[in-house]
């Protein structure tokens, strides 16, 4: 990857900012995504997200619905700072992902990751959603590009299955009745063992 390239991504380094706050930090790189965890002051919860990732758009499958014609995004989760590096690690996966899977990776979606979160973690899988941010956070253009940010939420198998029968307003619903931390990788299932 040339520095042009790299610019290129990195430019979306200051919307980021905005929306998630000055204070980050690089927890990992690999070619041309980084992913940064930034800190919130007023609370534990931090975001861990991807930087870079945005700089190429998914081809979108035949058959497959998206809000954009060129999907650019980019990906982030709510972590602990201990947690940053696993969820950065899940994050870079998604995003290779994105680009070697025949799907492209939107909001509304659910993703098996094909193994767990962390190790003896039943945190199997991820939901892809909308974020809980202003419309003109989530969605922005940097470069002439539009950018969207997607949520990414660690799920259980069970949580899966259950986006999967009653979908994913439904399951949103279920974790917000419950008042679930989702930064928690050690967090129980909504839905019943």
């Amino acid at each position: 990857m040339n520095q042009g390239q790299r610019q290129l991504g990195m430019n979306v380094l200051p919307k980021l900012d905005q929306v998630f706050g000055k204070f980050s930090r690089l927890v990992l790189a690999e070619r041309a995504i980084d992913v940064r965890f930034w800190e919130n002051p007023e609370s534990s919860i931090g975001v861990t997200g991807t930087v870079g990732m945005s700089r190429r758009h998914q081809v979108v499958p035949e058959g497959q619905a998206c809000p954009s014609k060129e999907p650019r995004i980019e990906l982030f989760s709510y972590s602990y700072p201990e947690n940053a590096e696993a969820f950065a690690r899940v994050l870079l996966d998604l995003s290779r992902y994105a680009f070697t899977g025949n799907r492209c990776l939107f909001w509304w979606q659910t993703i098996p990751l094909g193994r767990e979160l962390v190790l003896n973690s039943s945190l199997v899988a991820v939901m892809l959603t909308f974020p809980p941010y202003s419309a003109d956070e989530v969605t922005f253009v940097v470069d002439k590009r539009r950018i969207d940010l997607v949520w990414a939420i660690p799920i259980y198998e069970s949580e899966l299955d259950y986006c999967e029968l009653n979908g994913i307003d439904a399951f949103e619903a279920l974790l917000e009745s419950n008042d679930v931390d989702i930064a928690d990788m050690s967090r129980r299932s909504v839905v019943g063992f």
